[in-house]
């Protein structure tokens, strides 16, 4: 099916996924000219965060803290960040660590490593839906108008174990169940159990993808399992039964059990090495990790109980007006004010409008896939999925930055457009919709950083960097 499909036409085959290729690397304009410095609050605290943990990291190997500090009596304690698995962080004190002593240096590694977990998430993107459409043409364009959005890219070089890393994550599971589902047979399978363990090792966000693909499978295998049994002179419970032990041995519930039992082994390392810190003196459920969980999941919603923003209109709402954003590339939304806490004001409501459509789009443009539907059809439910799930914390506007996991949808709808501009317009049209895709994105790659130059922020933020510099020389001399 992929060969029958294969390009629009050899011409625009041959040249443009070069050209993507190199519209790609216009996003490591961030390192070079925003200098280090940004005028977004929460992306400094994100860097600041993570980079902290990178730091310590060798000082006790396993254990995620954010500082520590000694009592009167001599004991040791630690601010303990074990909400989230220390494979990112690893990886941001691997590409530091050879800069020891040169605080700038060791930025812009860390952020350069982050443009490169992007830039891989979108190869991974291109790739399976060059599997999914049988058009290269159409993955790359739909690729690099996905990947144009404001929180995209804006996040995409934030040094964090959120973000581009956990997007690759996302992208690489993807990658495997497409792959799975259009060749089947046990060894795609096995690839897609272990690229899902080595997601897990970099972030939670695949859940969000990992889940409805499971409910798709489950479903297809109890379907199937049932008109088997049809004809079969036995019980409506005896049939029941008999596709329920179908579904409970299908590899849905056994990719499921997998990446529970594996993420809860991540999580539960975390969560010991911090026990042990507490010298045991705290219970479980009251590490601060452990807390921070239950919050996020709105199971323990102190800090959060009575907020309007968990209520699930206002909840939903926002997250029509993050895929709206996640739809629009930059070079479309110009100066436009993205916050979606006031929606209903400047003319802001058009981004919730855009979502309802993008959303009701991408999934009618699913039809048109040659390829498998369910893999795209998760992918474009994994934002709504996590969002939901993680409810107590991605209500609020420092996590505007998981737009990001909503990319699904425009990667559908955006595909499905040009698979209709192929069948509408012959071979030529997604081509010339291809090379518009290329120039959109590095348009949106060079506003992102004229959107965020300013000279006072960076005088700033130089003068910080001397005083990191002075401090490691201090300790140093020591």
């Amino acid at each position: 099916m992929t060969a029958r499909f294969a390009g629009s036409s050899r011409w625009g085959s041959r040249w443009l996924p070069a050209a993507g290729l190199l519209a790609l690397s216009t996003v490591f304009l961030f390192i070079g000219e925003r200098d280090y410095y940004y005028k977004d609050l929460a992306h400094n605290e994100f860097t600041a965060k993570n980079m902290t943990l990178a730091k310590n990291l060798p000082t006790r190997r396993g254990l995620l803290f954010t500082s520590m500090y000694r009592k009167v009596d001599g004991t040791t304690h630690y601010a303990t960040y074990h909400r989230f698995p220390a494979g990112a962080v690893v990886l941001i004190q691997l590409v530091i660590a050879p800069f020891e002593g040169d605080f700038a240096a060791q930025l812009a590694a860390a952020r350069t490593l982050m443009l490169a977990f992007f830039c891989a998430a979108a190869v991974l993107a291109y790739l399976a839906l060059t599997r999914l459409t049988g058009s290269r043409v159409a993955a790359l364009g739909a690729t690099l108008l996905a990947f144009s959005s404001h929180n995209v890219l804006h996040y995409s070089d934030a040094v964090s174990n959120e973000m581009s890393v956990d997007l690759f994550a996302v992208m690489l599971v993807f990658h495997g169940m497409v792959l799975f589902k259009s060749d089947g047979g046990e060894r795609r399978f096995r690839q897609l159990a272990v690229k899902a363990c080595a997601a897990l090792l970099l972030g939670w966000h695949v859940y969000g993808l990992l889940l409805p693909f499971l409910v798709f499978g489950a479903a297809r295998e109890a379907v199937g399992a049932w008109r088997e049994g049809a004809d079969t002179p036995r019980t409506v419970a005896a049939r029941s039964g008999a596709v329920a032990a179908r579904v409970l041995r299908g590899r849905s519930v056994l990719l499921g059990a997998l990446a529970l039992l594996f993420g809860a082994g991540v999580l539960g390392y975390g969560f010991a090495r911090e026990h042990a810190v507490f010298d045991g003196r705290r219970a479980v459920a009251e590490l601060p990790s452990v807390r921070s969980m239950l919050r996020r999941t709105n199971i323990h919603a102190s800090g959060f109980r009575g907020s309007s923003l968990l209520e699930w209109p206002t909840f939903v709402r926002w997250q029509f007006h993050r895929v709206g954003v996640a739809s629009v590339p930059v070079a479309f939304a110009g100066g436009a004010d993205l916050d979606e806490h006031a929606w209903h004001t400047s003319g802001k409501w058009w981004f919730f409008a855009a979502g309802v459509l993008a959303t009701v789009g991408a999934f009618a443009g699913l039809a048109l896939f040659p390829g498998p539907r369910s893999p795209p059809a998760a992918l474009a439910l994994a934002g709504f999925c996590w969002a939901c799930f993680v409810r107590g914390s991605t209500a609020w506007a420092v996590h505007q930055f998981e737009a990001m996991f909503h990319v699904g949808v425009p990667l559908c709808l955006f595909a499905a457009v040009l698979l209709a501009m192929r069948r509408l317009g012959g071979a030529r049209a997604p081509v010339v919709c291809g090379a518009v895709a290329v120039a959109v994105f590095c348009a949106s790659s060079v506003a992102m950083v004229l959107r965020h130059v300013d000279d006072a922020a960076a005088q700033i933020d130089r003068a910080r960097l001397a005083e990191f510099d002075a401090i490691a020389r201090t300790i140093r001399d020591k």
